[in-house]
């Protein structure tokens, strides 16, 4: 009996567009899930509390401080922050389907490696992101301190 094997599925660069445009959309999500005002405040509430002076989150200024958080939230470095690890996701899957197509055992040195890598670029991102808004906040801080006649 002549059985014909069926060859492997190959990557097509259709699959990679589809799969950039999917890192894309749960970035977004993402993104605007951590835009709502609870999510800002709550952010720089631990920024203050573990960077900056904790007795920020008592006085009046945390508002203030949420907006500005806020307006740097709607930049497109924050945005890039936000798609970066699904970005290194989506290039691993990518580099995962081409070993596959080449013929090589996908399962499960490189995938352990791509999600791995993906909970390293999130961990990164959220530091970098931490980071950024404790120099946004201590600007704004200084800012105010200045602008208040003693």
């Amino acid at each position: 009996m002549n059985s014909v094997t069926p060859l492997p599925p190959r990557t097509s660069f259709t699959d990679v567009i589809v799969l950039l445009g999917f890192s894309l959309m749960i970035a977004t999500v993402l993104h605007l899930i951590r835009g709502q005002k609870s999510r800002l405040s709550e952010e720089v509430a631990v920024v203050c509390k573990r960077r900056l002076n904790p007795g920020l989150i008592q006085s009046g200024l945390i508002d203030d401080l949420v907006s500005n958080v806020r307006g740097f939230h709607r930049s497109v470095l924050a945005f890039t922050l936000t798609w970066l690890p699904f970005l290194v996701l989506m290039l691993g899957y990518t580099c995962c389907s081409l070993l596959r197509d080449a013929g090589y055992l996908i399962f499960p040195w490189p995938m352990l490696g791509v999600s791995l890598l993906f909970g390293l670029a999130l961990w990164v991102v959220q530091r970098i992101r931490l980071r950024l808004i404790s120099r946004l906040i201590s600007q704004s801080q200084n800012q105010h301190l200045q602008a208040t006649p003693r």
